[in-house]
């Protein structure tokens, strides 16, 4: 058989993403994802730690990569794949520390020129 695109005997083709949406679903944030072959998915936000920390305009910018096989959050530096996320493979811990660190640090810089402006103002 010739091409590259050749599925092996039992292997399906790699799922496509539709559509993905943070939403709140009672009381829990989640990522709702619809594929291509009709499914749906939804996982709870607390899967993602850079996404449950991440201000609401910085998880709400999700982009389609790779043809619909992946998503990206480009202020996050978050990258899931759609055949990671139906395997069930939650976000790595240490990007999330990374985001929360630097959250913490531009928190702290901030704070620092709030006071030093009201310290030269009064």
């Amino acid at each position: 058989m010739r091409g590259g695109n050749t599925l092996k005997r039992n292997e399906s083709p790699a799922p496509r993403i539709l559509h993905a949406d943070i939403r709140r679903v009672r009381r829990e944030h989640m990522l709702l994802i619809s594929f291509a072959d009709a499914r749906v998915l939804g996982l709870p936000l607390t899967l993602f730690p850079a996404l449950a920390i991440a201000k609401p305009a910085e998880r709400n910018n999700i982009e389609l990569i790779a043809r619909g096989h992946g998503l990206r959050w480009p202020q996050l530096d978050l990258d899931l794949s759609a055949s990671g996320l139906l395997a069930g493979n939650p976000e790595f811990a240490g990007s999330a520390k990374r985001v929360a660190s630097e959250r913490r640090l531009k928190d702290y810089f901030r704070s620092l020129q709030a006071f030093a402006s009201k310290s030269l103002a009064g």
